[in-house]
């Protein structure tokens, strides 16, 4: 049986992330593949019943090999060995996430000869000399992509090179809505003058910015009340906790933050006149016919009013010149019978779901030698976005993957922010 597997840092926490996951991993089993999930945390998956399905835990895949003694790695990656060792010789890939767990995907291909595609889901991209040479090294055999077309080119940090098919994947996560249970509405002040609302994980970079826009409508229109509803969580939370502070002081403003929320209620979704959110998840209150304002991923800058400006061939982030996250909910709420609506909820959206996924396999059939990138340089390629990653290592190659995650764990309860 052919094996596909996923390796990503953790699979509760639901995330844009998460749902591309389960989606592939759905597609997966129901076209005869084996899945293998591995993780550096255990929690909960939501296909434990199926006999194809195999969900592993490996505390040192939290962070990149460079944390370990080369001995924990070697005995991670001969660990792992065994698990795939039913494979028999049949088809084998491997799908990372993020350039630190890529050098982890890269080490376990190249013991038990899989084929290894590095689809980074980030929307930022701050790489190091080392790690950009791996990357690059993957970019040459036809095994690195990004989410958008513009990807390749951060990844990298090489605006000229070449945007190939291969080179962007569509990491499909917005069937995040569902007609279920809501316990959220019955929160919502039912005379409110608007009920405003985001989706997506509230330590995004772009997060401040919305919520400054709901602060500074609702000082501009002191004579109407106003809910905020803000469908996320968050794992670091001072990115938002000013930002969020403040709006909370507006005397007019009612605030309801969900938490992780999955699947959404639609009846929710319908509760809320106007959305304000980044990347895909824009698109998933705009399928249910939400007037919606997309924001660029990092800055929060306004990208248009989906369905009433023209985004056409415009990526998450070609931002709109001249112009306010505010100006846009303005215009959006005085257009909203003028928003056109080119989806009906989910309609076709499995379909292009399964196109797509289809076309992810074709990509690891793509003819490359066979090759590996060198073992040595792997162990230098350090975890993204961690701060202190000197301390990281120190207390890694100290008290191996379990003692370091238990330290980190203790440090973010002590400090909140580290």
């Amino acid at each position: 049986m052919n094996t596909y597997v996923i390796i990503a840092r953790h699979l509760g926490t639901i995330s844009g992330e998460k749902i591309y996951s389960y989606n592939k991993m759905r597609y997966l089993l129901s076209t005869g593949w084996r899945v293998v999930f591995l993780t550096g945390k255990r929690e909960t998956a939501p296909f434990e019943e199926d006999p194809n399905y195999s969900h592993y835990v490996y505390p040192a895949l939290t962070y990149a090999p460079d944390c370990y003694t080369e001995r924990e790695i070697q005995k991670t990656v001969e660990s792992i060995a065994k698990k795939l060792s039913e494979t028999n010789g049949d088809k084998c890939i491997i799908e990372t996430d993020a350039a630190n767990r890529a050098a982890w995907g890269e080490l376990i291909a190249k013991r038990v000869g899989a084929k290894h595609l590095v689809f980074l889901l980030q929307e930022t991209h701050h790489y190091d000399e080392e790690t950009r040479k791996f990357l690059r090294f993957k970019y040459d055999r036809h095994e690195l992509a990004g989410i958008s077309i513009a990807s390749i080119g951060k990844i990298l940090a090489d605006e000229q090179i070449e945007r190939r098919d291969d080179t962007r994947f569509l990491a499909f996560s917005q069937n995040c809505i569902e007609d279920c249970e809501d316990l959220i509405s019955p929160r919502l002040p039912e005379d409110a003058s608007y009920t405003f609302g985001s989706i997506g994980r509230l330590d995004k970079r772009c997060v401040p910015a919305i919520l400054n826009a709901f602060k500074e409508y609702a000082n501009m229109h002191p004579e109407g009340t106003y809910n905020v509803v803000l469908i996320g969580g968050a794992v670091e939370k001072a990115i938002y906790r000013k930002s969020l502070s403040e709006l909370k002081k507006c005397t007019n403003v009612h605030v309801v933050v969900t938490g992780y929320l999955y699947p959404i209620p639609l009846s929710l979704i319908r509760n809320i006149d106007l959305f304000v959110s980044t990347a895909g998840s824009s698109t998933s209150s705009y399928r249910f016919h939400r007037p919606t304002v997309r924001v660029h991923p990092i800055t929060g800058e306004p990208c248009g009013i989906v369905g009433l400006d023209d985004l056409n061939g415009r990526t998450m982030y070609d931002v709109m010149p001249d112009t306010t996250i505010c100006e846009c909910m303005e215009r959006a709420l005085k257009n909203a019978d003028k928003i056109e609506y080119v989806y009906n909820g989910y309609d076709d959206y499995y379909e292009r779901m399964k196109t797509e996924f289809d076309r992810q396999l074709k990509i690891a059939d793509i003819p490359c030698r066979v090759e590996y990138y060198d073992e040595m340089q792997l162990m230098k390629i350090k975890t993204t976005r961690i701060r202190g990653n000197k301390l990281h290592q120190i207390v890694g190659h100290l008290i191996g993957a379990k003692g370091l995650n238990m330290f980190i764990a203790l440090c973010k309860t002590i400090s909140g922010n580290f």
